[in-house]
């Protein structure tokens, strides 16, 4: 009799510390579910940051194309602009002044 006291009493300590050990655990369950909405959220924040980004660096590059096709355009009215200096040189020269 004496041992099933001490085995009920070892149970009942198991049990106290199992029931324990199980709120604890909802406690961190319920914690950690408040504490991965605020990571949801933040990240739903970084990827609307992320897209802005995204969009900014095509505005970049779309501008950045446009620079390189107004140099080339310059580039070639220069080429153009020195040849026909270079035309209307020699045709000046081919006048004398009296």
């Amino acid at each position: 009799m004496v041992e099933q006291n001490a085995g009920s009493t070892q149970i009942l300590d198991a049990l106290a510390k199992i029931n324990t050990v199980t709120t604890e655990v909802r406690t961190a369950s319920a914690e950690m579910k408040i504490a991965s909405a605020s990571v949801l959220s933040e990240i739903r924040i970084l990827l609307g940051i992320s897209e802005e980004v995204r969009r900014g660096i095509g505005e970049i590059a779309a501008g950045t194309d446009d620079i390189d096709q107004s140099m080339v355009a310059v580039s070639e009215l220069t080429y153009k602009n020195a040849h026909d200096v270079s035309v209307v040189q020699t045709e000046a020269g081919q006048f004398k002044i009296t």
